[in-house]
């Protein structure tokens, strides 16, 4: 109790967020299932990081090389051989050859080396990592994979053509876009080119997409914006949308905006419940009590299987 008899909270907020910390560390599915060797992984980790700070190459659950870094999506791929195995295997369920696939937020590559070896050479992946070093993880990790039929590009997928304020976080898998600001604390901003998918389609004549995953720290609903005409093809796309409550803010809207975007160009919105398998949402998404964030399903068309 502070001075003057008024309540500190500042010792309950830390505890509630060290507990909420160590439930999401205990509902991490390889630490539940193999405890002891889910220990000695996150220790061989943090090791590994201070002997080393190039690049690791490790392998995915399907047998995937992939160059990872120190960050909080390599780290899941080095724990759980994937960093989303529900949303990875979604993907190998819904994705055949011949299809087309864009990973906008690609990081590392994890889910466009992915989805390549899927649709095979008659199929395409178009992948956008705006941040540099992290693009040329991508680079690297299609060339050891030996895919011809990735297209890469180093740009921000966005509401408009242009460029915008991008911030480097200390961990690259939180970088995001930072549109009207010149400085920030916490990391460097840089610039970086930004292209609508709209554009992006009609000007490369590449074929349509069949599957397009946003996961873009929220910019989400931007993305979608600049995505319009694809959205209201007669044969639009299936989409894998990350909705998350903390970062929306920066952009100016809340996450159930980006929900009513989607509803409004006649989508219907799934959301995985934990065991693989997909429920409507008929109100509002609901997140896990160990997460701030998690995947949405959104499609026009019935759900098979």
């Amino acid at each position: 109790m502070s001075q003057g008899g008024s309540l500190d909270f500042s010792s309950t907020r830390g505890g509630a967020r060290l507990a909420q910390k160590l439930r999401r560390f205990l509902s991490r599915e390889d630490l539940r299932q193999h405890p002891l060797k889910g220990i000695y992984s996150r220790f061989a980790w943090r090791l590994r990081w201070r002997v080393s700070r190039a690049p690791w190459l490790v392998h995915t659950n399907d047998g995937l090389p992939l160059l990872i870094l120190d960050s909080g999506v390599g780290a899941l791929i080095y724990f759980q051989g994937a960093s989303d195995p529900e949303l990875a295997g979604f993907i190998k369920h819904f994705l055949k050859p011949g299809m087309v696939f864009v990973d906008v937020g690609a990081h590392l590559g994890e889910y466009t080396i992915l989805a390549a070896t899927i649709v095979k050479d008659r199929g395409c992946v178009h992948a956008f990592e705006a941040r540099a070093d992290t693009f040329e993880i991508l680079r690297r990790n299609v060339e050891l994979n030996r895919l011809t039929n990735v297209r890469a590009q180093p740009w921000a997928a966005w509401s408009e053509e242009g460029f915008c304020a991008f911030e480097k976080t200390p961990d690259p898998s939180v970088s995001a876009l930072r549109p009207g600001q010149s400085q920030i604390e916490g990391g460097p901003l840089v610039k970086v080119k930004t292209v609508t998918l709209d554009r992006y389609f009609a000007d490369s004549g590449a074929a349509r997409p069949d599957l397009i995953k946003i996961d873009v720290e929220g910019a989400e609903l931007e993305v979608l914006k600049g995505a319009r005409s694809v959205l209201s093809s007669p044969l639009a796309p299936a989409l894998i949308v990350e909705y998350g409550l903390r970062r929306t803010a920066h952009f100016g809207h809340t996450p159930d905006e980006g929900c009513d975007f989607l509803k409004a160009m006649g989508y219907e919105i799934y959301q995985w419940n934990g065991a693989g398998c997909l429920t409507p949402v008929r109100g509002r998404p609901v997140l896990p009590a160990t997460c701030t964030s998690c995947n949405l399903l959104a499609t026009k068309t019935a759900l098979s299987g």
